[in-house]
């Protein structure tokens, strides 16, 4: 996790997240309850919902709760997403979308989610799918919905 901050902070890039990529990343994580959120610069309820995600990290992170963000802005727009991300304090993994077919990464990880934004993914400890909000979502639900998957 502090890693790829420090990745972040060092270069100043995102690590670019294909669909093989994606799918490797939801594999790796199983064995820990996973938050996926898809999110752009340019998106407001994105932008407000940070902050709980930030929290959120902060924390659970100990209690074995990994944090994902995805950016899906362009990417020339990458210098703003990493701006935004430092303001925001990230410590916990941040990627920028790298696909070829927009179709086939929205699939990885959900074939009928549309590509809305803000999006928020939580898989349990087996790497199932337990909830999905398409919208901007906040602390006390993420919390809500973690808490039977990490067992308090």
């Amino acid at each position: 996790m502090l890693l790829a901050l420090l990745i972040l902070s060092t270069i100043g890039q995102l690590p670019l997240l294909s669909e093989s990529q994606l799918n490797q990343l939801l594999e790796s994580s199983k064995g820990q309850v996973l938050v996926v959120n898809f999110w752009a610069t340019w998106c407001g309820p994105c932008r407000e919902e940070f902050p709980d995600l930030v929290r959120l990290h902060r924390e659970k992170a100990d209690s074995g709760l990994k944090v994902v963000a995805i950016s899906m802005d362009e990417p020339e727009d990458e210098k703003a997403a990493v701006e935004f991300l430092e303001k925001q304090g990230v410590e916990f993994s941040a990627y920028l979308r790298d696909f070829e077919d927009f179709e086939k990464f929205v699939n990885v990880i959900d074939p009928d989610w549309s590509g809305a934004l803000p999006t928020t993914f939580i898989f349990d400890r087996s790497g199932n799918r337990a909830f999905r909000r398409v919208g901007k979502t906040n602390f006390e639900e993420l919390i809500e919905e973690i808490a039977p998957l990490l067992g308090n």
